[in-house]
């Protein structure tokens, strides 16, 4: 289900990590796997609280200044995700 991104759980939490070189190319597999996510929480009959769901970006200080500008548009069930 999951290709581009790994996932850690723990009690009911799931965290989604992945990289890429460009915030484009973390942005895309992000969304691609999120994608994923809601197709087998549909099969398995299961939801997703997203109001609950938060993304952060993570890097040097450099890196995200430069990225800054560039707001990911993470996305799951047609609703973005709160960045934090």
């Amino acid at each position: 289900c999951l290709s581009k991104t790994k996932p850690r759980l723990f009690a009911d939490d799931t965290n989604l990590t992945t990289a890429g070189e460009s915030i484009n190319d973390v942005e895309a597999a992000m969304n691609s796997d999120l994608e994923n996510l809601r197709k087998w929480l549909i099969a398995n009959k299961l939801s997703l609280n997203v109001a609950k769901t938060e993304f952060i970006l993570i890097g040097s200080k450099p890196l995200i200044k430069r990225i800054s500008n560039k707001q990911p548009n993470t996305i799951i069930v047609n609703k973005p995700i709160k960045q934090v």
